[in-house]
């Protein structure tokens, strides 16, 4: 007989599968904390936009007043204490009881019974400026407004209550597109029983001075605003 061969028994082993660790969740305090930073973070980005477009479009514009509107209106350069002390004289007028600085080789002349005129000798073709006198009983503030630019239909107005060495007045802007460099800027001065109404002529300082660097070949800073707010009453 032939031998039958036995096959070992060996034991079948289990396969073996890697283990596979489990995640374990991040402690309670650790999210609080991290929800109370990004809550800081959002509010401190949400609060700084704020403030950038609060700056930049909402904050509340400063009120035009005679010291802050030279640096607001770019047709009129500011008043210089300096230039007045130096280059400018003073003319007087004991009838009407006032009186008012002006370059001082500006010649002057008589606008009319009521007013006077100062213009560069270098211009003789016109008076700039000027200053005239009104009884309240003859005309009104309104009525100085009005007769402003009266010849153009496209004329626009504005109008602001300002102080002129501690005088009530009224600031008139007017301006036409009809002429671009037409620029007039009247100041009334109420007083007691009289108006004064001065003016720049409807020339811008800017205009000005070019015109005057082109007749001399000299630089000049002359502002309308030394000239009005020079005035004074005097007895």
């Amino acid at each position: 007989m032939e031998e039958q061969q036995v096959q070992p028994n060996i034991p079948e082993q289990p396969s073996i599968q890697p283990e596979i660790p489990q995640k374990q969740g991040k402690p309670a305090w650790v999210i609080v904390l991290i929800a109370i930073l990004s809550i800081a973070v959002i509010g401190g980005v949400g609060y700084a936009v704020y403030q950038y477009y609060y700056s930049v479009c909402c904050s509340p514009e400063l009120p035009a007043t005679n010291e802050n509107q030279s640096n607001l209106d770019p047709n009129i350069l500011p008043a210089s204490d300096d230039l007045i002390d130096e280059g400018w004289q003073t003319y007087s007028n004991s009838g009407a009881g006032f009186s008012i600085k002006y370059p001082s080789e500006w010649r002057i002349g008589n606008i009319s019974d009521q007013g006077v005129g100062f213009g560069p000798e270098e211009i003789r073709e016109d008076l700039l400026w000027g200053l005239l006198t009104y009884n309240k009983s003859e005309k009104t503030v309104s009525q100085i407004k009005d007769s402003s630019g009266s010849q153009f239909s496209d004329r626009k107005q504005t109008e602001e209550n300002i102080t002129v060495n501690g005088l009530a007045a009224t600031k008139i802007i007017t301006t036409t597109d009809q002429i671009e460099d037409w620029y007039s800027v009247l100041i009334v001065i109420d007083s007691r029983d009289k108006l004064f109404s001065i003016s720049n002529g409807a020339i811008t300082d800017i205009n000005l001075n070019d015109m005057l660097l082109e007749k001399t070949g000299e630089e000049y800073n002359i502002s309308f605003e030394e000239f009005y707010t020079s005035f004074k009453f005097v007895n």
